[in-house]
């Protein structure tokens, strides 16, 4: 017999068989031998990694049945789909395959395009052709597939032929992306539908809280951000002047014009923050914490006169809860802030963004920044 090959990214491709299964796949081979041949590319096996595994453990005879493609990917394409027949699929496994799927339909089209020399086909036809002639084999029951009409948007299409929300297939292909963060023990739950998606993403939201970058942040180099000089003007002329940045740079100053800065090497937070005070705080945890307890503290110890603070309008948080108690007056910016960095160059978080305004020229916040948002006056108990 030919020697059999097995290739590491083709079995990663197929969901692993639940325990119990396996046993019960066992069971039946050793019973009954193996029924069904293990199916083939080039010698590499691309369907029956499971049954080659029992009937080599048990010196089981075997068929094979080799199958023909043009390349890997098309071999890949033949996997997925012929996976994507199994009917008792969780919905994480049936969501990551069509991902799989998609970015491989997607490597078919760019090489038929560079055969074509650009005059084939000009896109992947995504999702849209998951039937192939021969009937689906595979370790586990399976059922007929039928051919699915998505439209729209890669995503959509996904959620469609995945039966599931965008929102779903979203939060699995984050936690693809982040696997080497996810417990085997996690993994294996989670392929068997014992954990649900939005356990285990909520569980990596909160591993990832503070390590991706911040929109605005504190530090110098290509995540230093600085504040628009319309805004900053609109908050010196309500104040009447600036008098204490304390998250600032030598470069940010340049438009802030406080009479004191304080930057990442200065460190602000052990320092006092005098007369007005603008604030465009780090937005990484905990730097935003910190420095929104610092200013309320600030403002209590009446350090400060008056003070102006833009950050995210991240309402559910603590920090923000903690900020809006002592708050005057708010605007909310009716665009993105395209924020400016170190050579120039304009960019806008993700994230809508408000001024919060503490002192007592509110009717002077409302006239200046009428024009960037939706003001509002908060009444105090």
């Amino acid at each position: 017999m030919e020697e059999i090959i097995i290739n590491p990214e083709f079995k990663k491709l197929i969901p692993p068989m639940l325990e119990e299964e396996y046993k019960n796949l066992e069971r039946q081979i050793i019973n009954e031998g193996c029924r069904d041949a293990i199916i083939l590319w080039n010698s590499t096996i691309i369907d029956g990694h499971n049954r080659y595994e029992i009937c080599t453990k048990n010196g089981i005879e075997f068929n094979t049945v080799e199958k023909e493609f043009d390349d890997e990917e098309h071999a890949k394409k033949w996997i997925i789909t012929n996976q994507l027949s199994r009917r008792n699929l969780s919905d994480y496994q049936r969501v990551r395959l069509n991902l799989e799927l998609t970015s491989i339909l997607e490597e078919i089209a760019k090489e038929n395009q560079r055969k074509s020399k650009g005059r084939g086909q000009k896109g992947p036809s995504i999702l849209t052709d998951l039937n192939e002639d021969d009937e689906p084999t595979s370790d586990n029951e399976v059922e007929k597939d039928v051919e699915p009409k998505p439209t729209g948007s890669v995503r959509k299409q996904i959620a469609e032929i995945s039966n599931v929300s965008e929102g779903t297939v979203h939060k699995v292909k984050k936690i693809h992306e982040h696997e080497d963060k996810i417990s085997e023990d996690t993994k294996k739950q989670l392929e068997a539908g014992k954990l649900s998606i939005n356990e285990v993403y909520n569980e990596l939201k909160e591993q990832l809280k503070g390590t991706e970058p911040a929109h605005v942040s504190l530090n110098s180099g290509v995540n230093e951000w600085y504040t628009p000089s319309n805004i900053i003007e609109a908050a010196r002329d309500t104040m009447g002047s600036i008098d204490t940045d304390p998250a600032s740079s030598e470069i940010a100053n340049e438009t802030v014009k406080a009479s004191v800065y304080f930057t990442e090497q200065t460190n602000g937070l052990d320092k006092e923050w005098i007369g007005n005070v603008w604030m465009n705080p780090p937005y990484a945890q905990p730097l935003i914490e910190h420095f929104c307890d610092k200013f309320v503290n600030e403002l209590a110890n009446k350090n400060m006169s008056q003070g102006c603070i833009i950050v995210n309008n991240a309402t559910e948080t603590k920090w923000f809860q903690t900020i809006l108690e002592d708050s005057n007056a708010m605007c909310f910016i009716k665009s993105r802030v395209k924020f400016v960095d170190a050579n120039s160059k304009k960019g806008a978080p993700l994230q809508g963004q408000l001024i919060l305004y503490f002192g007592s020229n509110v009717d002077k916040f409302m006239e200046n920044f009428e024009n960037i948002g939706k003001c509002r006056i908060l009444l105090k108990s």
